[in-house]
């Protein structure tokens, strides 16, 4: 393992760790680098009371649970996780093989692409810690993630990563606005 794939294993497991994930074998083989974006349509709030016409139109928001923008300089980011059997903090209930984990998260990011909210593929597709809260990994800075992650930071707001392979499984990133 390169010092870079090292140190990209340490702060995942570190960024892992501060969000409740278990740790996984620093000695995995770091995830292959993969490129491209998909466009996600941002969840929309529901809809106002007829008793106050204003707030009956929608307005647009991010496709993270949070309720302010993020601080300049920062990015929401919302992760979409698929494991499969024998993947690092993988649950006894995941059954799956490393195949069918690819097809899923390929699946997931298909429903992304066609509109589906971040937040309803995170319910119907996501398998970790993150899942409960939506899938946000919070408001982060590009030098909080190496790469392949790093890509979420390459992406115009409101758009997701290819799917990446972790040691967790498969993962989609999604950039909030």
């Amino acid at each position: 393992m390169t010092r870079d794939s090292a140190r990209s294993v340490a702060l995942l497991l570190a960024l892992g760790a501060s969000l409740g994930f278990a740790a996984c074998d620093a000695e995995d083989p770091p995830p292959a680098p993969v490129e491209g974006s998909a466009p996600v349509t941002p969840e929309a709030p529901p809809a106002a009371p007829a008793s106050n016409p204003a707030a009956a139109v929608p307005e647009v928001t991010s496709p993270t649970p949070a309720a302010s923008p993020a601080p300049a300089g920062k990015v929401r980011v919302v992760r979409i996780l698929v494991p499969w059997k024998g993947a690092a903090g993988a649950g006894s209930g995941v059954t799956r093989g490393k195949g069918e984990a690819r097809a899923r998260a390929e699946e997931a990011l298909a429903k992304l692409r066609s509109g589906t909210a971040a937040s309803e593929v995170v319910k119907s597709f996501s398998e970790d810690a993150l899942a409960s809260k939506g899938g946000a990994m919070g408001d982060l800075s590009p030098g909080d993630l190496q790469a392949p992650y790093s890509r979420v930071f390459e992406v115009p707001p409101g758009q997701a990563t290819e799917v990446m392979e972790s040691p967790m499984g498969y993962v989609v990133l999604v950039r909030g606005d």
